[in-house]
């Protein structure tokens, strides 16, 4: 079994590391089988990116401009565990193009674009997510695999 994190568990688990329950979990499973998707690559690289971009005298409490660039390169080396990223390749495409449009309105488009990559790729693969009610959308038109680790078991 692989695990693909979504860019939301991903950002928590480098964030919180173990102090949250998605944290705790990962650390459990042997870094092999831990993937992340060329989407989470960019999302994430794209934020930091963006900070960048942003002028300081109209954002308050705005990093300074070499903490915003040392942040992109943290960021980067962190993505780098996680090399090389699953590709969105033209078996992706194809199922990616299937989702009906209402569902691409309603579903963030990239969380459509990560489904698609891990229905590509079968059952041996599970997504990551905090976003419940995208994959539940999604899961009415796909037969998307996918758990939610923010959540404490009782």
């Amino acid at each position: 079994m692989f695990y693909i994190f979504d860019t939301n568990i991903l950002s928590d688990i480098l964030r919180f590391a173990e102090v949250k329950p998605q944290g705790q979990r990962a650390e459990t499973v042997p870094k092999e089988q831990k993937k992340i998707t060329i989407i989470t690559y960019e999302e994430m690289l794209a934020g930091r990116i963006m900070e960048l971009g942003k002028d300081p005298k109209k954002v308050p409490r705005l990093e300074p401009l070499h903490i915003r660039y040392s942040l992109l390169q943290e960021t980067f080396r962190e993505l780098q565990r996680y090399y090389p990223p699953l590709p969105f390749d033209t078996n992706a495409q194809a199922v990616y193009d299937s989702i009906p449009q209402r569902i691409k309105n309603r579903a963030r488009i990239r969380d459509c674009r990560i489904a698609s990559i891990q229905v590509a790729l079968g059952t041996d693969y599970t997504v990551i997510t905090r976003d419940q009610t995208d994959f539940r959308v999604l899961e009415t038109v796909l037969p998307v695999q996918w758990d939610d680790w923010s959540i404490v078991a009782p």
